[in-house]
């Protein structure tokens, strides 16, 4: 049993890999969103977060998430990461989304799981933030 349960989590790690480039740093995270003009999506779990599993299999993974998804610059990281405690350090429970502007600055942030539907919901919120800001700095 426990055989096929690794199996398991190597070939859903395989997928997660496979569909999406993701970042494990936050520093070349940014400097990428700034090369690129793009807004950030932070995905931070934790090993054995069984709600962090639902996440990416339920909406990370879903094929509108991942097409919308490859418009942004992409970084996992780990809860109890020293990346998390600096940078994100009200982070408590997982998963917890942000989405940031390529200057680090959060735009939005939701905890726990959810669905497709809020998921987007969240990032229309973060790009519409994204663009009045640009706007207002113009």
């Amino acid at each position: 049993m426990r055989k096929a349960i690794m199996s398991l989590l190597i070939m859903a790690g395989s997928l997660w890999a496979e569909g999406l480039s993701w970042h494990h740093a936050y520093d070349p995270a940014l400097a990428a969103a700034r090369a690129q003009h793009k807004l950030v999506y932070v995905f931070i779990d934790a090993d054995g977060c069984p709600y962090c599993d639902r996440m990416r299999r339920n909406v990370l993974e879903q094929p509108d998430v991942t097409r919308s998804l490859h418009d942004y610059v992409l970084l996992n990281l780990k809860l109890n990461s020293p990346e998390v405690h600096k940078h994100f350090p009200k982070v408590f429970v997982t998963p917890t989304s942000y989405f940031l502007d390529s200057e680090g600055r959060v735009l939005i942030d939701f905890a726990g799981y959810t669905n497709e539907e809020f998921f987007f919901w969240r990032m229309g919120d973060a790009e519409r933030i994204a663009a009045a800001n640009k706007k207002g700095a113009q």
